[in-house]
């Protein structure tokens, strides 16, 4: 959930978009990112990441 309704609304999205990958990759054998390549993304994105 969210802290307001703006933000709950922002995590559904993701999930949806998250989902919607899930079903669209099904069955292939999509190549993951590496520890390195996900600290690049989190670093040039300024996101939360957590293992």
């Amino acid at each position: 959930a969210g802290k307001d309704i703006e933000a709950a609304c922002n995590a559904i999205e993701e999930l949806e978009d998250t989902a919607r990958l899930a079903l669209l990759t099904r069955g292939m054998e999509p190549i993951q990112l590496t520890p390195s390549q996900i600290q690049s993304v989190v670093k040039r994105f300024d996101v939360e990441w957590s293992n």
